[in-house]
């Protein structure tokens, strides 16, 4: 049987202009392994890892790349994606280390941009030294809906974010903790002027460390972040939401499984604007050795509508209060107590609001 195929010659001109037209970013995606794809610089960082182009500041490939790490030598940075160059997304992107712990990574980052946004990105940790974990990065624009994922054997010599950027918004981003070893902070979300919101952060392992953060800011609003710590981990504080100068409300922590908190929790804690609608959840004969806030202000904003809950034979050694304000109102705040141990140290006062 014979086939015939009509060709329309006035059409290809057209279907090359498009073709020549396609945006870099629809460049195939990239699947990396190391060893066995050699190291660049990146940013000025000597000997690090990334899809090919990024040495240019821009990967040839923003989306969908995997990047695999398996074993040493040791590396600089590690990247998803890199833009540097424009504001093209960096979308969907995933990193995977599973390596000895004598291998050492100084930062690996999900996607990092300067005036792009990052978005969507899968970091999964395990049994290496890093330094430091971003699951999401951009200096200028939104970093939304990136993962991180540290498993046991991990060591973290530094911070861990789910998003970062300086000046955009910071959302829907997680981090989940399950290793047992150190860090210092963890952080659901960051953004230096930006609105941190609905960012997450799971702690389940007998971990060591410095403090956790649902979402962090200077200047933005914090609102709709969790903290969720249990598996006997052991924290210095705990802050559902923070913010020097933005609204900080409908935050909320959770503290059970045996964990233990060193000093102060905070369910949303703003430093000159209003802390309202936030939540601490304390039972699972957790341990808080200081001062308990549902919401607090402290120079000026008010603490309204915040609830303290302890339970499930909890240890609490110091103060509670449902809200507590310097210089403005505190009121309509919560406090229930269940089955709890209130040990001989600390002072025991316990109030549905405070202010000053």
């Amino acid at each position: 049987m014979l086939y015939v195929f009509k060709i329309n010659f006035k059409a290809l001109p057209a279907l090359m202009v498009f073709l020549l037209c396609l945006p870099p970013s629809l460049a195939l995606a990239e699947n990396i392994d190391y060893p066995g794809t050699g190291l660049i610089t990146v940013n000025g960082n000597l000997g690090s890892l990334a899809p090919s182009g990024s040495e240019s500041g821009k990967s040839n490939s923003l989306s969908d790349n995997t990047v695999t790490v398996s074993e040493g030598p040791d590396i600089k940075n590690v990247y998803g994606a890199v833009n540097v160059s424009d504001d093209e997304s960096i979308d969907n992107n995933q990193v995977i280390v599973i390596a000895p712990d004598s291998m050492r990574i100084s930062i690996v980052y999900g996607g990092y941009g300067q005036n792009a946004s990052v978005n969507d990105s899968n970091v999964t940790i395990k049994g290496v030294t890093v330094g430091q974990i971003i699951g999401g990065f951009s200096y200028r624009d939104d970093v939304l809906r990136n993962n991180v994922v540290i498993e046991a054997g991990t060591k973290v010599t530094g911070k861990v974010y789910g998003g970062y950027s300086n000046f955009g918004n910071v959302s829907y981003n997680s981090v989940i903790f399950y290793a047992a070893g150190n860090s210092q902070e963890i952080i659901g979300g960051w953004s230096g002027s930006g609105k941190v919101s609905y960012n997450n952060v799971i702690i389940d392992g007998a971990a060591s460390l410095q403090g956790v953060l649902g979402g962090l800011t200077d200047v933005g609003a914090v609102s709709y972040n969790n903290v969720s710590i249990g598996g006997g981990a052991i924290v210095d504080y705990v802050y559902g939401g923070e913010s020097k100068d933005g609204f900080v409300g409908y935050n909320t922590v959770y503290i059970g499984g045996g964990a233990k908190v060193k000093y102060e929790v905070f369910g949303g804690l703003s430093r000159q604007n209003d802390a309202n609608y936030n939540t601490v959840i304390v039972n699972g004969q957790a341990t808080v050795e200081m001062e308990i806030y549902g919401g607090s202000s402290q120079d000026g904003g008010g603490a309204n509508h915040n609830t303290v809950i302890i339970d499930g034979w909890a240890t609490v050694k110091f103060a509670i209060a449902g809200g507590w304000s310097r210089y403005s109102n505190s009121n309509y705040n919560n406090v229930w107590i269940g089955d709890v141990d209130f040990t001989d140290n600390g002072d025991k006062q316990i109030l549905g609001g405070f202010s000053w």
